[in-house]
């Protein structure tokens, strides 16, 4: 890049992402802004990743590659920031992609003429679902509503950010880096454009582990401590509710399997919720005891989907596409991934395919089937009378959340090995 001046630095953390990192690379190589440094962090791959960035730092001299070994995607981004000699700083996971190839240049043209620290955009989830934040241009106080989603939608003055670090836990650790930053600089400046594209990697679907769980926790307990520094109750507020839900989840985990360090993740989030007077503390040790009555109900429920399946040896569909309808895939899977043959609609769909199964219409299904209902309760008996009409038989068994089941039935696992 010769004497020119640094733009923008572009950090991308990897682990074993060769199916998607082409075209992550390939996003950021065909932006209009030509003076940025792309940075990529291997954290440890052992598939073709580094292969993928070696090839490509043969054609392009602004990407630069960094090793470490499996310390976690907070440590890679610190690393980067580190190594930095951008302005601007803005970040990419190696799943995802920037959504224009003008991108970068808009938020670094808006900073630069409004003289912001940080500048934001809206984002899409998967090119299809659109969060639209705002829709005019403007001054954006942090300070009002206290709460922000989604860092890679901004970008960062260097010098502003230098001292600010992501945490090392498993999960949440994007939310806390934002949320100190935004506390820190107070005003942002918005732009309505589409910025980010974010694709949803299946493996974020899968039940919780006992790390990821720890690390979501422990981000909340950062960012609470981030709203006491400067003053942020509704963050604080918003944290609390948070946690009495994701703390009672460790209490339990924690009465299931003596583990000390959840003990003492316990006993930091009773001591957070003490420094205010408002009963969460004891409202949280309460709680502990309905979770338990929660996940006994749910692993009952959990039991009598197995006998039904275990009882009826037919290939399975699922009906409904939506969200109770991936969530329920994603419980089966792992066990009855080889029996579920696909998903079942009442209407005709454009797409034939969904997470690599097929999507039936209620008239290809015949009695080589057995169909599991996942939708709302409200339409859960519209449903029923549906396929009873169509003279398809179904299991006679309505689960109000399958995400919960399964993080039951992964609770007792760590329980009981």
């Amino acid at each position: 890049m010769g004497n020119h001046m640094i733009k923008v630095s572009v950090i991308i953390p990897f682990y074993n992402e060769e199916k998607e990192l082409k075209a992550c690379l390939d996003s950021v190589l065909k932006q209009t802004l030509i003076d940025l440094e792309i940075i990529l962090v291997d954290d440890g791959s052992t598939d073709s990743s580094v292969k993928i960035i070696k090839e490509a730092m043969k054609e392009d001299s602004r990407i630069k590659l960094i090793n470490q070994n499996q310390l976690g995607v907070g440590s890679a981004r610190n690393k980067a920031l580190n190594y930095a000699k951008g302005e601007y700083v803005v970040f990419l996971d190696a799943d995802d992609t920037f959504y224009s190839i003008g991108a970068i240049e808009k938020l670094y043209n808006a900073a630069k003429e409004k003289d912001a620290t940080v500048c934001g955009g809206n984002y899409v989830v998967a090119g299809e679902k659109t969060y639209l934040y705002r829709e005019q241009e403007q001054w954006v106080d942090f300070y009002d509503e206290q709460i922000e989603f989604g860092f890679w939608r901004f970008i960062y003055k260097k010098e502003t950010i230098f001292d600010i670090k992501f945490p090392t836990t498993a999960m949440g650790q994007d939310e806390v880096f934002l949320v100190r930053v935004l506390s820190k600089v107070r005003k942002y400046y918005f732009i309505p454009d589409i910025i980010y594209n974010y694709n949803i990697n299946p493996n974020e679907r899968k039940w919780y582990s006992e790390k990821r769980l720890y690390g979501d926790v422990k981000s909340l307990l950062l960012m609470y401590e981030t709203g006491e520094k400067y003053g942020l109750n509704k963050l604080k507020e918003w944290c609390k509710k948070s946690l009495s839900y994701n703390g009672r989840v460790y209490a339990t985990e924690y009465y299931c399997k003596r583990n000390p360090k959840i003990l003492e993740l316990r006993n930091e989030i009773k001591s957070c919720m003490e420094k205010d007077t408002d009963g969460l503390a004891k409202l949280y040790d309460s709680d502990c005891v309905k979770i338990n009555i929660d996940i006994n109900n749910s692993l009952k429920l959990a039991n009598k989907l197995r006998d039904y399946l275990e009882n009826d040896e037919r290939s399975l569909l699922i009906f409904g596409t939506g969200v109770k309808g991936r969530q329920a895939y994603d419980y089966l899977r792992d066990i009855y991934n080889t029996r579920i043959a696909g998903f079942v609609v009442s209407r005709i769909e454009e797409s034939k395919m969904l997470d690599g199964k097929k999507i039936f219409h209620i008239s290809e299904v015949g009695k080589e089937y057995i169909v599991l209902i996942a939708v709302n309760s409200n339409t859960y008996n519209d449903v029923k009378n549906i396929l009873l009409s169509a003279n398809i038989d179904y299991i006679d068994l309505y689960v109000e959340d399958f995400y919960y089941l399964g993080l039951s039935s992964e609770m007792m696992r760590y329980a009981y090995g």
